[in-house]
This record gives structure tokens, C-alpha cells and sequence, in this order.
């Protein structure tokens, strides 16, 4: 913890040279993820249905205001691979509407799930980093299901969603 002004003046010292660079870093790793979004929503303008609003809630979730301080790189990092899921789903869903409807119905209930343990917890919960990560593996989840043959970064089920949420308290 910084206490007094030296402490401070040190402090800025040692990160100063080191922010223009991670700054630069941060940028370039979301640049592609933010075209890719633009692109994405004016596709979904396009057309209609409860998997439009599903994505588009997604695309809601994904980049909020403030996303970078809200969720963080290491989650936005995966942006790019997410809105590709994305387009790939919107692509197949055309295809085979009955299998996008089933796959639907997993996510619904992983998010149904967290959201029916949320409310047996206490107020303000709902923003804690445990809850979050279980948001995120939801969005891996929509990965796996949407578009396997882009991988999630981590093994995701909805059991697996169920059981992490099980452990919130």
C-alpha cells in the first residue's frame, strides 16, 4: 500500500516506462475482437428470432461500457474467438434451426442455473469474481457448442458450469 507522497513518486517511478508499452499491448490484442464486433452487430440487424436476441445479449455481455476495467484482458483477450463462435453459429443455425434451438437450450439452463443459486445467496454476490468466471465459462461453453472446432480454452461442460455454481456460498 502507498501511504505518503515519496511512496507515490517511487511507485511511478518503477511503473511509468512500463505503461505506454502494456497499454500498446492491449490495443493490439483487442483491435481485431472490436472490428469483428462492429461487423457482427451490423449482421444481427439483419435478422430476427430468439437466437438473434440470445446473441445479441451475448454481444452485450461481451463489451459493456467500461469493458476492459469491468471484465478485464485476460477475458477479453478470447473476444476474437467468441465473436467467431459467433458467426459460425449464425452461419449454421440457417442449416439446422433444431439443432441451434438445442444448443440454446444448454445455455439457457446453465444460465438459469447460476441465476436460481444466485438468488439463495446474498445480495451483491452476483459480482464476485467466482460468479463472473462462471459467466465466462458460460461463454466457453457457447464455444464448445456452437463452434467445437475452434476449442475453448478450457474444458467446459454444463455439468461442470452446474457443479461450480453448486459451490458458491
Amino acid at each position: 500500500a502507498v501511504r505518503t507522497p515519496e511512496e507515490f513518486k517511487k511507485l511511478l517511478a518503477t511503473i511509468k516506462p512500463a505503461v505506454p508499452g502494456r497499454v500498446r499491448q492491449v490495443v493490439v490484442s483487442l483491435a481485431p475482437g472490436l472490428v469483428e464486433y462492429v461487423s457482427l452487430s451490423q449482421e444481427l440487424k439483419k435478422w430476427e428470432g430468439p437466437a438473434i436476441d440470445d446473441m445479441r445479449s451475448q454481444l452485450s455481455f461481451l463489451l459493456p461500457p467500461n469493458a476492459i476495467t469491468l471484465h478485464g484482458i485476460s477475458h477479453l483477450r478470447h473476444l476474437p474467438r467468441y465473436l467467431q463462435a459467433m458467426r459460425i453459429r449464425l452461419e449454421e443455425m440457417s442449416l439446422d434451426p433444431e439443432k441451434d434451438d438445442d444448443r440454446q437450450r444448454d445455455v439457457d439452463e446453465a444460465k438459469a442455473y447460476l441465476n436460481n443459486r444466485l438468488k439463495a445467496l446474498p445480495a451483491g454476490r452476483e459480482k464476485s469474481k467466482d460468479v463472473k468466471d462462471i459467466r465466462w465459462m458460460i461463454e466457453e461453453l457457447r464455444v464448445s457448442l456452437f463452434a467445437q472446432r475452434l476449442g475453448t480454452a478450457h474444458a467446459v461442460s454444463l455439468r461442470r458450469i452446474q457443479k461450480a455454481a453448486d459451490k458458491l456460498r
